[in-house]
């Protein structure tokens, strides 16, 4: 039941976004679970709500995650599809 497990749990389905945002003890795990929620939203050809998420995690400012660099490549990327 640690923080992974449920993170790895959504990106398989076996748990919502929703209910993984409601384990999430710290920024670091908000910033993880709107990435990841992004991806999925991604996935699923739902851009305007992966852009939500990942602005989220570009304005939680913790520019040494991962996730971070990421969301801000994405964005970028996603802006440069929709010109």
């Amino acid at each position: 039941d640690s923080w992974q497990d449920r993170l790895a749990g959504y990106f398989v389905g076996k748990i919502s976004l929703e209910e993984l945002k409601t384990h999430a003890q710290n920024l670091g795990h908000r910033v993880e679970s709107d990435y990841y929620g992004a991806i999925i939203a991604l996935s699923q050809g739902k851009k305007e709500e992966a852009q939500k998420m990942l602005n989220a995690v570009i304005e939680s400012n913790l520019l040494g995650f991962f996730e971070y660099k990421m969301a801000k490549t994405l964005l970028i990327e996603l802006s440069a599809e929709s010109k």
